[in-house]
C-alpha cells in the first residue's frame, strides 16, 4: 500500500489549520498529550527532528481498544503546534492506526509512487478509499472533509532499461486515468540517496548540488505552494 507523508501547517498564530480539540474524543491514557523529550535539532537546514521508536509497534496495538483512538497523533501533536509552521509526519507503509491517525489530522497527503512498482497505482486507490471513510471524523475535529491528496514519482530513471520504462509509463497512464494528478517534480534513482542515508545525512547537507538534492527541495516548494 502506498506510504503518506502528511502535513499540517499553521497558518497564524491561533493554529487555524490545527484540529480544534472542541468536540472531538479524548483520552486521558491513550492520548497523553506529553511533549516527546528527544528531539535532533538540525539547525542548518532550520528543521527539528523527532525519531520514530521501536515501541510505536505496541502503542498502534494498544490504540485497537482505545476510545477515541483517531486523535491520539493529533493530542501528541498539540502541544508542539506553536513550535513549528510546518509537520511532516513519515507514516508506516500501510493503513493501519498510526497512518490514520496522520490521515486525520493532515492538510495534504504526500505520497510516493515507485515507477519500479507495478502495484503502485493499487496502493494509492486504497489510500484514496480510505481517506474517503475518514470524512465524518475529520469533520468532528474541525477539519475540512478530505486533505489534498499529491502523489509524486520516485525512483525515476529514463536510463534504464527497456521493460523498466514500459512499466513506468503504465503506472503514468493508470493514475491519469483515475484522474490522479502527480506533483511536476520526480524524483531521480540515484545511489547518492542511498550513501547519504547509510551517513545519517540528509541528502540535501551530503550532496546539495546531486541532482535527486535539487529535486528534494523543489518538491517541498511544490509542496509549501500546495499548503499555502
Amino acid at each position: 500500500s502506498a506510504c503518506s507523508r502528511s502535513i499540517s501547517t499553521r497558518s497564524s498564530p491561533s493554529r487555524a489549520s490545527w484540529a480544534s480539540c472542541q468536540g472531538r474524543p479524548r483520552s486521558s491514557r491513550s492520548c497523553p498529550g506529553r511533549r516527546p523529550r528527544l528531539r535532533v535539532r538540525l539547525d542548518e537546514l532550520g528543521l527539528s527532528l523527532l525519531p520514530a521508536r521501536r515501541d510505536l509497534a505496541e502503542v498502534e496495538q494498544a490504540l485497537v481498544t482505545q476510545s477515541g483512538r483517531e486523535w491520539f497523533l493529533a493530542q501528541a501533536l498539540d502541544e508542539l503546534a506553536d513550535d513549528f509552521d510546518v509537520a511532516v509526519i513519515d507514516t508506516p507503509p500501510n493503513l493501519a492506526q498510526l497512518t490514520i491517525n496522520a490521515l486525520v489530522i493532515a492538510d495534504v497527503v504526500l505520497v510516493p509512487i515507485s515507477l519500479e512498482d507495478e502495484g503502485a497505482a493499487q496502493g494509492l486507490v486504497e489510500l484514496e478509499a480510505r481517506i474517503g471513510e475518514l470524512e465524518r471524523v475529520r469533520r468532528i475535529g474541525g477539519r475540512l472533509p478530505r486533505p489534498r491528496l499529491l502523489p509524486f514519482y520516485n525512483r525515476s530513471n529514463p536510463r534504464k532499461r527497456q521493460e523498466t520504462m514500459v512499466a513506468a509509463q503504465a503506472i503514468v497512464e493508470a493514475l491519469s486515468s483515475v484522474g490522479v494528478e502527480a506533483a511536476p517534480t520526480r524524483i531521480p534513482d540515484r545511489v547518492a540517496v542511498q550513501h547519504a542515508a547509510i551517513a545519517r545525512v540528509p541528502l540535501v547537507a551530503y550532496r546539495r548540488d546531486h541532482a535527486a538534492a535539487m529535486a528534494f527541495e523543489q518538491l517541498a516548494t511544490d509542496v509549501l505552494a500546495a499548503v499555502a
